[in-house]
């Protein structure tokens, strides 16, 4: 196989990756959100119920840190921006939604306040994300680096001559 060939079928196959990595997380996490307790792990209903302060779990933390990596995910998947906005809002529905859903789940209730910590993990991810965008895309060789010149391009700049200039 040649390399452009064999490069296409390996970037596809990342791509894919990516993405199954990106659903089956958060299928997971979903999971993880809506099953009654007595169906998670002692160890994991333990841990989030420890309280950090006196209203704030490290349970509450977790939300905002997952959503604030499944926001920054969509970074490295391979999708346009208003294809990641799309995930975005999802992931702000999957918020609503999964809170809306505890209120039916025997020992989970949702609150308005979790849906608030997803959003600020969102938000956390967008702006993470785009920084590290921005940054990308400003690293040496990246594609905002100026058109280099060609033998043609000196060529014609070497054409035109200043009235102005001097004999050297």
């Amino acid at each position: 196989m040649r390399d452009g060939a064999n490069s296409g079928l390996g970037s596809r196959r990342v791509s894919r990756l990516r993405w199954v990595v990106w659903l089956v997380g958060l299928a997971t996490y979903t999971y993880l959100l809506v099953a009654p307790d007595d169906y998670l792990p002692p160890w994991l209903r333990a841990t989030v119920g420890q309280h950090i302060t006196d209203e704030f779990t490290i349970g509450k933390m977790a939300h905002a840190a997952a959503y604030a990596t499944f926001t920054l995910a969509t970074f490295l998947l391979p999708i346009s921006w208003r294809a990641r906005a799309v995930c975005v809002a999802a992931l702000s529905l999957h918020g609503f939604g999964t809170e809306y859903i505890q209120t039916f789940v025997p020992s989970r209730h949702g609150c308005w306040r979790d849906v608030g910590i997803d959003h600020v993990g969102i938000i956390g991810g967008l702006l993470l994300g785009g920084l590290g965008h921005w940054l990308w895309s400003r690293r040496p060789g990246g594609p905002e680096r100026e058109r280099m010149a060609t033998p043609h391009d000196v060529h014609d700049d070497a054409s035109h001559e200043n009235g102005h200039a001097g004999p050297l």
